[in-house]
């Protein structure tokens, strides 16, 4: 799903009841829009509020096997279904800029892929180290 930072109206993002779509195994949900970088001030915490809520609602079904999230202005893509995903391989966190904390990896026991790019500098941390987290997963 691309040009998700268009969504202002997070009940468009809810009707699309991802969680309902059990053949639904690979998701990509990109939040780009034209002039992303130019945004300031009230505009950009704005356009965060809404990356959140929007990514939120968009909760996949658990099954879910791969997640791509990319281009989301905010310093989380920690979600409130991120645990759920027990079933989740293969997680990409692409060009997320201001990203600063990342998912408790643990919590995903199935997790083998983690691909974090163009960081542009940020730190990640989480709860727990990354790597601890992923062993977490394989026991």
């Amino acid at each position: 799903m691309h040009g998700l930072g268009n969504v202002v109206d997070v009940g468009e993002a809810q009707n699309a009841q991802l969680k309902k779509k059990i053949h639904l195994h690979d998701l990509e949900l990109d939040f780009w829009v034209e002039g992303q970088n130019e945004e300031e001030g009230e505009e950009s915490r704005r356009r965060m509020e809404s990356d959140v809520a929007v990514l939120n609602a968009l909760e996949p079904p658990p099954h879910l096997e791969k997640l791509s999230i990319g281009r989301v202005i905010g310093t989380t893509v920690y979600t409130n279904w991120m645990t759920s995903l027990t079933n989740l391989k293969s997680l990409d966190i692409n060009w997320c800029c201001q990203l600063e904390c990342l998912p408790p990896l643990g919590k995903l026991p199935l997790l083998k892929e983690l691909n974090i790019s163009e960081e542009d500098g940020s730190e990640y941390e989480s709860d727990e180290q990354v790597e601890e987290d992923i062993d977490e997963g394989d026991s």
